[in-house]
């Protein structure tokens, strides 16, 4: 009896290894599987616990390369966390990304941060509406951004915007915090100046049903006697 008891423990083991294993060794094909629709990952190597997609397309642009790293940790959570770093060419991402395994699809980034310029935005998302004639060097931090198919309904974050070009003939460093903290879908993201910031920036990012939104801002030089108002709107 003792000895069966051994023999079916020590299969048990093997099978749990043999499984872990398989799991240990499955190759970045399977990650590519579960990317959203509209993301395509072209080249993949490595496995799906660290690998690399050495092009990205999103909704038809090239949108770079991609890293990534799963913690294997979080699954006893009931959630799959990545690290990622993405590099869509001119600019840099990094930061954490949650999906959950077993709940309604809420995508969380968390501690995201982005460093680019408009003109790389304008060409790796050119299906959403970028400011004409106008570029800058953008820097984003997301310390909370969650979203389901339905778009945001959290965002919480600080930015800077250097170099301003082509508009109104502003020039130096807006910097402000973005900030919707009450979950909402769809929310309304206040933007608030960072004090001491060359050019105050206020206003508000606003998103609507069916995946819609409108940025309304006030930019007003630290030189200058009156703000000049800017808007834009489209969809996503």
């Amino acid at each position: 009896m003792a000895t069966m008891t051994r023999a079916i423990a020590l299969a048990a083991a093997l099978l749990v290894g043999l499984f872990a294993g398989i799991l240990f060794w499955l190759p970045a094909a399977w990650f590519v599987r579960a990317l959203p629709s509209g993301v395509r990952c072209d080249a993949p190597t490595g496995s799906i616990w660290r690998g690399t997609c050495g092009r990205i397309e999103l909704g038809g642009a090239a949108a770079g390369a991609l890293r990534w790293r799963l913690h294997g940790s979080e699954f006893l959570r009931g959630r799959a966390v990545l690290e990622v770093d993405w590099s869509p060419g001119r600019g840099h991402a990094h930061g954490m990304v949650t999906l959950p395994l077993f709940a309604t699809t809420v995508i969380s980034l968390t501690d995201f941060s982005v460093d680019t310029d408009i003109a790389e935005l304008r060409r790796v998302a050119p299906r959403l509406t970028w400011p004409v004639g106008v570029d800058a060097n953008v820097h984003v931090t997301l310390d909370r951004l969650a979203f389901d198919a339905n778009g945001p309904s959290l965002l919480i974050g600080r930015g800077r915007i250097d170099d301003l070009r082509g508009y109104a003939q502003l020039g130096g460093t807006a910097s402000f915090t973005l900030d919707a903290r009450a979950p909402g879908a769809p929310p309304i993201v206040t933007l608030s100046t960072v004090a001491g910031s060359p050019i105050d920036v206020r206003g508000t990012l606003a998103f609507h049903a069916p995946r819609s939104y409108a940025l309304d801002l006030t930019l007003k030089p630290s030189t200058a006697a009156a703000a000049i108002p800017y808007s834009i709107a489209g969809t996503y």
